[in-house]
């Protein structure tokens, strides 16, 4: 199962995605999302009271992502919980349109150009870690991927009694810079999912959502830069 959805990209391009499996756009300008992320977290963790801690947890975090997003300028937020039928999982995708990232005139627009610059400036702050990063590309667009993994705790409060109940939370946040199509700019989509003890599996799963995207060019004659000619 594949669900098209589109993400408003600078200069009036927009960046399509075909995802794979179940997800659910948020509505970021809305005020109350509660409604929204509590049925979410039933359908992924079910109605138990067992489970009532587990499902509190993964209610706060999703608040938190969302809230996040807001902040952060996002223009699009979608949460997945569902790979395919029978397979549930749990995981974020937002779309920020321009992280203010600034090129000199002299590099031109093409993508691999423009990467090559972005990529050097990010070695140059050391603020990520490139050992581990990657480069994709689409038709019109580089795309350089970073991830990091994360651990927290979950709060005291929410802890079960249930002496094997996991303490902790393994988060993979993962980056996926695009090159937009004839500009200098940037967009940056994220991941993120508490499925970091398998973060091969995931991150593959993210790779093939990104290699399927495509930017949608309004001013071309077909409209479309590198769209996948079937579902």
């Amino acid at each position: 199962m594949s669900t098209e959805v589109t993400a408003e990209a600078p200069l009036a391009q927009r960046l399509r995605f075909r995802l794979i499996g179940r997800w659910h756009p948020v509505l970021l300008g809305a005020d109350d999302d509660r409604t929204l992320i509590r049925v979410l977290a039933r359908d992924l963790i079910g109605k138990q009271d067992v489970d009532a801690n587990v499902r509190a947890e993964l209610t706060r975090s999703l608040r938190e992502a969302v809230a996040a997003a807001r902040q952060g300028g996002a223009e699009a937020m979608f949460i997945g919980t569902e790979i395919r039928p029978g397979l549930p999982m749990s995981a974020n995708l937002t779309v920020f349109p321009h992280p203010g990232v600034r090129m000199s005139p002299a590099i031109g627009t093409e993508p691999a150009a423009v990467m090559d610059v972005f990529e050097q400036s990010l070695r140059a702050i050391g603020e990520v870690d490139m050992d581990m990063a990657a480069r994709l590309t689409i038709t019109g667009s580089d795309i350089l991927r970073t991830h990091r993994l994360e651990d927290s705790d979950v709060p005291e409060e929410l802890q079960s009694a249930d002496t094997e109940a996991p303490r902790s939370i393994r988060r993979l946040v993962v980056d996926y810079w695009y090159t937009v199509p004839e500009t200098k700019e940037l967009l940056l989509v994220n991941f993120m999912t508490p499925m970091g003890d398998i973060a091969h599996v995931m991150l593959a799963f993210f790779d093939a959502i990104v290699r399927a995207s495509y930017f949608e060019l309004p001013s071309s004659p077909q409209g479309e830069i590198g769209a996948p000619t079937s579902t």
